[in-house]
């Protein structure tokens, strides 16, 4: 099979395969990005309000560390953007090393590669093939957030240079994500990886944007590369020429690696550890393979909560105005604006540590895939074991990140206030989050339990509880949107007795978890 040929018929293979994550991803992204660019003409509308919002926001290090910091020309542009362009560029990141990793890595423990090279294909196609699926959903994101600016009515120059950097973006890291897969020997250890990497980029931006002291730092960061193309702000597009750069010199580092190495094989790989303790049993393996997404998932939810904490103690001058205060009170419930940001932030939260929950319960969907599933039943005879082992890891995992939540939180409330007594109620908010986070790993274990096909359902429902929390209070519907995610009914700091809402979301998560172990022992499973 020439290699020309191959690129093209692996192209339409792998472009069939991302459709749907590619799809719900740009659409997600987009908007999210249309919507609150829309809000912000209406929380910001006026000059004189932006210039107070930015002059607050500016004075704040927890807020230019997490969203950067804006330019005193205060264009109604940069403030729509504010928020999103920040998510986007990390999301688009992660979304298109994960696409470059399914298309490397991912085919060679399958064993799809094999059976490509085996019918012709060459080691270059398949290479190529990762980078050129990986930097059309690049290209997807940028000209899709291009256009829903442009419909919002932002100037054109802006709306481009926020597509043109969401590209950029995608490109260095599709590349990157294709680096990993050749340096390291398991999907979960190259995505691993990726995500440290997006995470030092972002932090090494942060830093840089918290203190003049360390405001070169971002010229070491991709993300300050992003950021320094100025959407709205008197565009600088040299920047892009720096993304381009890392990205040729990545690649260039890539492809020489798949070439020498075998398939199947790691360029680099950590000692044995087939002796470690932790496999010796069922919870102890479930955990030893999620350990290192635990500890991810738990730094940062730390990190985004000391964040949080930071920017309470300014929440008065920088959300003064009525409109935004409504936001708040939506998301957060009525009080003051410090509960409101609490309530609404533990809100985003519980969303992270439901993702971790569901995390864990669709690693029993991947060893299935990966054909691993019936060996292990095979020293496990009983699936209700197996599914509860990854239960128990999901549950109580959850209840310590929303633990660690709540204590931050409360510790940084502390500080600003020395209201010991608040404190608690902070906890108790964090922990209402909980029963949400059950409810959705239980609506995992119930599809994974009806068909192994359960990934993209799942996090598809995922993704539509995030857009409607998101998108509900942006959206003048009456909380109708909002009722339809069950974050909506947990406690807020200004209601804390939700009783009813917490035992029924309890008995629904029992009542699908018992049905999704039911339908679990009687379908049939991958063979090893």
């Amino acid at each position: 099979m020439r290699t020309a040929h191959a690129c093209a018929t692996l192209l339409r293979l792998s472009f069939r395969e991302d459709r749907v994550l590619a799809a719900t991803w740009v659409v997600l992204l987009t908007t999210i990005t249309w919507v609150s660019a829309d809000a912000t003409k209406d929380l910001y509308g006026s000059g004189q309000m932006r210039a107070a919002a930015v002059s607050a926001l500016n004075a704040t290090p927890a807020v230019t560390a997490l969203y950067g910091r804006m330019s005193p020309t205060v264009s109604l542009g940069e403030m729509a953007i504010l928020k999103p362009f920040m998510m986007g560029t990390i999301a688009v990141g992660v979304i298109t090393a994960v696409i470059a990793i399914r298309h490397t890595r991912a085919g060679e423990e399958s064993g799809r590669t094999d059976l490509l090279i085996a019918a012709g294909a060459a080691r270059n196609a398949l290479v190529i093939n990762a980078y050129v699926s990986a930097s059309a959903v690049s290209v997807a994101f940028g000209a899709a957030a291009s256009i829903s600016l442009l419909a919002v009515g932002l100037p054109t120059a802006g709306a481009l240079a926020v597509g043109a950097a969401w590209t950029m973006v995608g490109l260095l890291f599709a590349s990157t994500g294709v680096l990993c897969a050749q340096v390291f020997g398991t999907v979960r250890a190259a995505r691993s990886a990726i995500f440290v990497l997006i995470g030092c980029a972002y932090l090494i931006r942060a830093l840089a944007d918290s203190s003049s002291f360390l405001s070169w730092l971002r010229w070491l960061s991709p993300v300050g590369w992003a950021q320094q193309v100025r959407p709205f702000a008197e565009e600088q597009w040299w920047p892009l020429t720096l993304l381009g750069a890392a990205t040729v010199v990545v690649a260039l580092c890539g492809v020489p690696l798949a070439r020498r190495r075998d398939v199947g094989a790691a360029s680099w790989s950590r000692p044995d550890e087939s002796t470690d303790e932790l496999i010796r049993t069922r919870s102890g393996l479930v955990w030893r393979l999620i350990r290192t997404g635990f500890l991810t998932w738990a730094i940062g939810i730390a990190a985004l909560s000391a964040v949080v904490g930071n920017v309470a103690a300014n929440a008065d001058s920088f959300l003064g105005n009525q409109a935004m205060a409504d936001y708040l009170s939506r998301l957060g419930g009525s009080g003051a604006v410090v509960d409101s940001l609490y309530s609404a932030e533990l809100g985003y939260i519980g969303l992270l540590a439901a993702a971790f929950a569901i995390y864990v319960i669709l690693q029993i969907s991947h060893e299935e895939s990966a054909r691993h599933l019936d060996l292990l039943l095979t020293a496990t005879p009983s699936r209700r074991r197996w599914v509860t082992a990854h239960l128990l890891i999901a549950a109580g995992g959850s209840v310590v990140l929303m633990g660690t939540a709540g204590t931050v939180l409360a510790t940084f409330d502390i500080v600003n206030t020395g209201d010991t007594g608040h404190a608690g109620h902070i906890i108790a908010a964090s922990m209402g989050q909980v029963p949400a986070i059950w409810l959705m790993a239980a609506v995992a274990v119930l599809v994974y339990g009806l068909t192994r096909h359960a990934q993209a359902v799942v996090w598809a429902l995922l993704v539509a509880v995030v857009t409607t929390g998101i998108l509900g209070p942006l959206i003048d519907t009456n909380f109708a949107i909002e009722n339809l995610s069950p974050f909506s009914h947990t406690p807020t700091l200004a209601d804390l007795d939700a009783v009813p809402a917490t035992v029924f979301m309890l008995g629904v998560a029992a009542a699908a978890t018992f049905a999704g172990i039911r339908a679990f022992d009687h379908r049939d499973v991958v063979p090893g």
